[in-house]
């Protein structure tokens, strides 16, 4: 059976989709006036093919006059993501490149930025470590990111653990 998808006026999409696949079943077919008002986005226009494809439902494309086969469309569909991203890492290793070339002929300045530590940086680790107060605090005061500021305190750690195993 035929079975026309349609959600033009609807405000829940998602609602829509889960109370029409109720009453589908296998073998039975989707019609809907162009591809893009059937799947909303990727990852919805996945969920959609996969479920077609597990139930054997078939979809209709009234624009072209096609019926097509929902294995074969998510199939396409993945073909068409890995190329996607085929060229994603294309574009990336030639910006990685560039950026390594330029470095090498010394102009601009790449990677993470080194961060500017308070003068008392280390002093004020030890001695909250000493006190067995947390961190955290500190690192509110400072307005550092979690990762930098902890990536900074564990080296001064480490090195303040290095030198009280030296004294025993």
């Amino acid at each position: 059976m035929r079975y026309q998808f349609s959600c033009k006026n609807v405000k829940d999409k998602k609602q829509y989709w889960e109370d029409f696949k109720k009453q589908l079943k296998p073998g039975d077919e989707i019609s809907f006036k162009k591809i893009e008002r059937f799947g909303f986005g990727l990852l919805d226009l996945q969920d959609k093919l996969t479920f077609c494809k597990e139930n054997n439902i078939s979809l209709y494309d009234e624009s072209y006059g096609l019926t097509l086969n929902s294995e074969r469309e998510l199939a396409m569909f993945y073909f068409t993501l890995s190329l996607k991203n085929e060229d994603h890492r294309e574009k990336q290793l030639r910006g990685i490149k560039d950026a390594l070339r330029l470095k090498e002929e010394g102009k601009g300045a790449y990677g993470r930025p080194i961060a500017e530590l308070p003068k008392d940086f280390e002093e004020k680790i030890i001695t909250l470590k000493r006190e067995h107060r947390p961190l955290e605090a500190y690192r509110k005061a400072t307005g550092m990111k979690k990762s930098t500021f902890y990536k900074y305190a564990k080296i001064i750690l480490s090195k303040y653990q290095d030198d009280d195993e030296d004294d025993d």
